[in-house]
């Protein structure tokens, strides 16, 4: 997750200085970062399961990964829509698009504290 929002926070530096040559490791790095957590947090949540129900811990994976996506799409819209009487629509196009980097970028990092809590509970002392 920390490794996801350090890739986050990467596209708003990316969007301001409009690069696109920058985005390329930036979004190796946000895809590295999904990769660290999301085989790793299935394997939790499956591993936490009796074989009986593993159906429908399948099923809950995919409701929750689609209602994060559905959440997502709705924030996004939500902040692309904001309107900055001050700036032209190219600039607040940016600026919306940089703010909605940035909320992610902190809903990511937000996400680090739950997965690094299950690992001190876990035992294992290292921030995934």
């Amino acid at each position: 997750m920390a490794v996801t929002a350090l890739g986050i926070l990467g596209l708003v530096a990316a969007v301001r200085l409009q690069s696109l040559w920058l985005v390329v490791p930036v979004v190796i790095v946000i895809g590295v970062g999904c990769a660290f957590f999301a085989a790793p947090n299935n394997n939790a949540i499956m591993g936490s399961v009796a074989k009986r129900h593993y159906s429908l811990a399948t099923a809950m994976i995919g409701t929750v990964r689609l209602v994060g996506q559905v959440v997502s799409v709705a924030i996004v819209t939500m902040v692309l829509s904001l309107d900055w009487d001050s700036l032209t629509e190219m600039e607040e196009l940016v600026y919306n698009i940089e703010l909605s980097f940035i909320v992610f970028t902190v809903l990511c990092a937000i996400g680090v504290f739950p997965s690094w809590a299950a690992r001190l509970k876990k035992g294992d002392g290292n921030v995934g």
